[in-house]
């Protein structure tokens, strides 16, 4: 799940912070939802513990879009807790953008396999002396070399098979 910078609840955009200072001086809060300035605080921590908190945070934002002023933490914490399971349980359908990204990025690299290889192709066709012939044989080392090292570096990134995606 991604925090995002800004939500829009109820046609009002709240900005999303991460920052050490909470506004509203409740010690013992992790985050808070200030409805005048339409902000979202949440201290740094855990990443779902931040995540949790957003959560908690927008259902508070959505209540008070409703109308109730009076809420009670621990229902909008169950509620929170609750929604935050249903996101983390169906990635599919709230976080599948991995999965496409990881796709994408793949058919992009399988792609500029296919244009380096028919560019190399086409050079050889061109290429007649035994000194340009080594130097793109060294050209075409390289390059192959490079885009197996951006693969890999890629595929970390994005968390590759492990995370669902496919090779």
């Amino acid at each position: 799940m991604k925090i995002p910078d800004k939500i829009k609840i109820g046609g009002k955009t709240y900005t999303v912070e991460v920052t050490d200072n909470l506004m509203l001086g409740r010690a013992s809060y992790t985050a808070e939802v200030d409805y005048f300035n339409l902000k979202i605080r949440i201290l740094p921590n855990a990443k779902e513990k931040m995540e949790a908190d957003f959560l908690h945070e927008t259902v508070h934002a959505i209540l008070d879009f409703l109308g109730y002023r009076e809420h009670d933490e621990k229902r909008v914490d169950e509620m929170a807790q609750a929604l935050y399971m249903v996101i983390q349980d169906n990635p599919d359908i709230f976080g599948g953008y991995h999965r496409q990204q990881w796709e994408a990025v793949r058919d992009v690299l399988y792609e500029g396999d296919k244009k380096i290889q028919a560019a190399f192709d086409r050079v050889d066709d061109i290429v007649k002396t035994p000194e340009l012939k080594t130097i793109m044989a060294e050209m075409r080392e390289s390059v192959y070399n490079t885009d197996r090292e951006t693969a890999c570096r890629i595929k970390e990134l994005l968390g590759g098979a492990e995370n669902g995606t496919e090779e």
